[in-house]
This record gives C-alpha cells, sequence and structure tokens, in this order.
C-alpha cells in the first residue's frame, strides 16, 4: 500500500489578496497592494506607450488609473468619509 499523496495549496498573489477581500480588518491593508498594483502597472503603461510611440489610452492612465491607484495607496479606503 502506498502513501497517500499530501495535497498541495499554491496560493499566488491573486488568490491571497481575493482571500484577505473577506476579513474586514485586513481592507485597508489589501487596497493599498491593490493600489500599489494598479501604481506600477500605469508607470509601466506609461513608459511602454512613450516608448513605442503609441499614445491611444495614456490620457485614460493619467486621469483614470494613475489617480485611482494613489488614492488608494494614501487612503486604504473606497471612500472618502
Amino acid at each position: 500500500m502506498g502513501i497517500l499523496p499530501v495535497p498541495k495549496y499554491n496560493l499566488d498573489a491573486r488568490q491571497l489578496i481575493a482571500i484577505f477581500c473577506f476579513f474586514p480588518q485586513s481592507h485597508p491593508f489589501t487596497l493599498r497592494i491593490i493600489g500599489a498594483i494598479g501604481l506600477v502597472s500605469t508607470i509601466y503603461y506609461l513608459y511602454d506607450s512613450f516608448h513605442n510611440h503609441k499614445f491611444a489610452q495614456v490620457g485614460t492612465a493619467l486621469l483614470f488609473w494613475l489617480p485611482g491607484s494613489i488614492y488608494l495607496i494614501l487612503k486604504g479606503k473606497m471612500t472618502d468619509s
């Protein structure tokens, strides 16, 4: 008789962030992580756009994604109240 295999639970960052969203005490931390991911993604997108001379969505990145990401990093909550 063989030994039963032990299941391995390999969670990646997205799954951990999703799990943390279920616990209200971790919302500020989780939202700051989401904001940091958004900020890094926006900066990379802007770099890539200027590097490849493709400026179609630069306005959307600067006016929508960048301020929202910075807000989440600074406040750690979705509302201003």
